[in-house]
C-alpha cells in the first residue's frame, strides 16, 4: 500500500520487488493530482503469511537474520 503525500490518496501498488529498499518513498504518477508526486510506502502484503506488514514492522524485519531449517 502506498499513499500520495500531496492528496493523501491511498492505493494498492502491485510489484514484484522489495519495496523496503526504497527508504519509504517512491515517485509515481498520481491520477488524482495528475502529476508525478512523492508516495509514502505504508506497508506490504505478505502472501506467505496472508497478512499486511506495516512500514515500521517492515523496517525491523529488514535487519533480522533469517534462521534456515
Amino acid at each position: 500500500m502506498i499513499k500520495c503525500t500531496r492528496c493523501n490518496t491511498e492505493k494498492e501498488f502491485n510489484v514484484a520487488f522489495d519495496l523496503s529498499r526504497f527508504n519509504g518513498k517512491l515517485y509515481l504518477y498520481c491520477t488524482k493530482c495528475k502529476s508525478n508526486t512523492e508516495h509514502e510506502i505504508l506497508g506490504v502484503y505478505d502472501p506467505l503469511t496472508n497478512r499486511f506488514i506495516d512500514k515500521r514492522e517492515l523496517a525491523n524485519l529488514k535487519f533480522k537474520s533469517i534462521e534456515m531449517d
